[in-house]
């Protein structure tokens, strides 16, 4: 049986890219969200994939996009376009 992913924070959504707090190794990781793809909750593997044990990898991580419209989501203090800690 395999865990439930985590989940993890949108930091920025414009409405074709989501850039989110990984639950693993706490980095903000980008992904594009393709057009008309189902607002809500997605599931994607984490961007440190490659440094992180098979488990994890399989499990991935799941976030939820705002149901308003793109561009509402507050920026995390202290992040800014490229913040990759």
């Amino acid at each position: 049986m395999t865990a439930a992913p985590p989940t993890a924070r949108v930091i920025r959504y414009d409405g074709t890219r989501a850039a989110v707090r990984c639950p693993y190794c706490h980095a903000v990781h980008e992904h594009v969200i393709e057009r008309g793809a189902n607002q809500g909750r997605q599931h994607r593997a984490p961007g440190c994939g490659m440094f992180q044990p098979g488990a994890v990898r399989t499990t991935g991580y799941t976030f939820e996009l705002p149901a308003n419209r793109p561009g509402t989501t507050r920026r995390e203090r202290g992040t800014r376009e490229g913040d990759h800690r």
